[in-house]
């Protein structure tokens, strides 16, 4: 197990963006990317990426010359707070049936054994799959600008 934590502890960090939202498609995306994308030789960190779509804008009066009330705009502000946890509950289940996948086709605790060359011992190896870092963001603005200028500050391009 140390032997592959530490290949591991070497590898390079790959940081990949998905963007996610309220669509079938998207949570398609993020698992095409989960089992086509990561590789085993990296130490991969997914950033999941949601911007929720812009809010519509009303005038404070009604049709009927009324005001809003703080409670109209507190039950909008609550649905896309709403909204927002349901796209990553979601997205977050995609990632919870991908590592189950992962850990249903491994044999009941394998062992290997490894060969030691400074103590000239065999060792027995118990392998470790990986563990995919997940960090979730919400950015509020034109979707568009939002991703590419969330690539840019972790250093990504897209492509």
């Amino acid at each position: 197990m140390a032997v592959e934590e530490g290949l591991l502890g070497m590898a390079p960090e790959r940081r990949i963006t998905v963007a996610v939202d309220e669509s079938e498609e998207s949570m398609y995306a993020l698992g095409w990317c989960l089992r086509n994308v990561l590789t085993k030789k990296a130490r991969n960190m997914i950033i999941l990426l949601y911007v929720p779509p812009p809010p519509p804008v009303y005038s404070t009066l009604d049709g009927t010359g009324y005001l809003f009330s703080d409670d109209v705009i507190t039950t909008m502000k609550k649905y896309n707070k709403d909204l927002a946890d349901s796209v990553m509950e979601r997205a977050k289940e995609v990632y919870k049936d991908y590592n189950s996948i992962v850990w249903s086709f491994l044999p009941p605790r394998p062992s290997l054994h490894s060969y030691c060359s400074l103590c000239s011992k065999w060792h027995s190896v118990i392998p470790t799959v990986q563990l995919i870092k997940v960090e979730a963001k919400v950015a509020l603005g034109d979707a568009r600008d939002v991703i590419c200028e969330l690539l840019g500050k972790v250093g990504q391009t897209c492509w």
